[in-house]
């Protein structure tokens, strides 16, 4: 597990899952990235298929 509880950044643990088939899962505190994570909601609520690669920024 790597973690970072920077109080100026915002907090994260990856955890080591390479047992499971090559997968990986992190937690983030979404304080900071709300806006970010309710736009790719947005984006998602009504998603027809196309586009699937997509900039972000």
């Amino acid at each position: 597990m790597a973690s970072n509880s920077s109080r100026s950044r915002p907090k994260f643990s990856c955890f080591d899952t390479e047992s499971y088939g090559g997968t990986a899962s992190e937690l983030i505190e979404t304080v900071e990235f709300g806006g970010f994570f309710d736009a790719i909601r947005s984006a998602a609520e009504n998603w027809d298929g196309s586009e699937p690669i997509r900039t972000v920024g």
